[in-house]
């Protein structure tokens, strides 16, 4: 295995894990909840990460840009809901629809900008 497949593999690990950690660490207050408020977007900036992350452990495997976006999707949405479960046993945190849903928006963000990139490359090699 080539030191880039371990790299960014060995990223995508330790930032998933990071992940669940800070998402399960116990908070002093619970956060407003609306659907813009700095904590959603948190949560977004942290699935869209984290799904940019699986997309490049993927790619160096498989180049199945259909393949790789669907376990994309699969994976961060899993990775999601069990943190959200969680924090339901986390003192001081509470698992909320808003936040799976500001973690699914990140996914679909980081669907939507590796759609944008691979279509503009194919019009590129077109030309």
């Amino acid at each position: 295995m080539s030191i880039k497949r371990i790299l960014i593999i060995s990223t995508t690990l330790i930032y998933s894990l990071f992940l669940f950690y800070v998402l399960w660490l116990p908070k002093d207050s619970l956060p407003v909840h609306r659907l813009l408020a700095p904590d959603k977007i948190y949560h977004m900036g942290a699935y869209f990460i984290l799904s940019l992350l699986i997309y490049f452990s993927y790619w160096i495997y498989d180049n199945s840009l259909s393949h790789i976006l669907k376990n994309m999707i699969i994976i961060s949405i899993f990775h999601a809901g069990i943190s959200e479960f969680f924090q339901k046993f986390s003192p001081g945190r509470a698992a909320g629809l808003d936040d799976m849903i500001a973690n699914c928006l990140g996914v679909l963000l980081a669907y939507w900008v590796i759609n944008w990139y691979h279509s503009r490359k194919s019009s590129r090699e077109i030309k």
